[in-house]
């Protein structure tokens, strides 16, 4: 799941009334677990297996993605966002919170779609029961679109101008061809990506580039 957490993260800024730094932050905070999993695939501490197709991807993800470090990660990253709003005099109670939210909501997507490579702690051997949508594709693409229009649904309606809602179809279009381009070759029968080390580092790019567009091309809510 790539497009149904940075989604969900428009989503839940919905919620908030602040502006494109918490945006950034929500966002981020939602592949804040694959931007650590780049960092540790690019470090040799984590890795990544994977058959060319979405229904074969198994990860080596322990210190990013099993539920005990989910919760670590989901602490340390709301206390970052309990100082960003200190210093910025934004909401101290509830942006961190949303910022947590964020960040182990990752974890919960992930289950839907994830196979025996979730853990209940990084020394686990045992792998958390997962849905496992990726086995099947079609069901991994369909659970990702509807993430993606529920999220989008959410943020439209907060959003008070035509110029406000123009940038916003924009980047609705270009997260719907990612997530075409992410599970068709899979549904059609051709092959995805492999998943190498390298791939790490894509990771780490593809997430900061994609993090960072929403904040920059979706204006700051002003209704309430």
């Amino acid at each position: 799941m790539l497009i149904g957490h940075f989604a969900s993260g428009t989503g839940m800024y919905s919620f908030l009334k602040e502006n494109r730094v918490t945006l950034f932050i929500i966002v981020l905070g939602t592949q804040f677990l694959d931007v650590l999993w780049g960092l540790f695939v690019f470090l040799g501490i984590e890795g990544g297996i994977s058959g060319g197709e979405v229904s074969q991807n198994l990860f080596d993800v322990p210190w990013s993605h099993s539920l005990l470090m989910a919760v670590v990660w989901s602490v340390v990253y709301a206390g970052i966002a309990w100082q960003i709003a200190i210093r910025n005099n934004y909401d101290t109670v509830l942006f961190p919170k949303m910022a947590a939210f964020a960040v182990f909501s990752h974890w919960i997507l992930d289950m839907l779609v994830h196979g025996k490579d979730m853990l209940l702690t990084p020394f686990s051997t045992t792998s958390l029961p997962t849905l496992h949508l990726w086995a099947t594709p079609l069901l991994a693409f369909i659970a990702e679109l509807l993430i993606l229009l529920i999220s989008w649904y959410l943020y439209y309606n907060k959003i008070s101008t035509r110029d406000h809602s123009r940038w916003s179809w924009i980047v609705f279009g270009i997260y719907l061809l990612l997530l075409g381009y992410t599970y068709l070759p899979s549904i059609i029968g051709g092959t995805a990506m492999e998943v190498q080390p390298v791939f790490g580092l894509i990771t780490i790019a593809l997430i900061t580039i994609l993090a960072v567009l929403p904040s920059v091309l979706y204006p700051p809510i002003e209704s309430a």
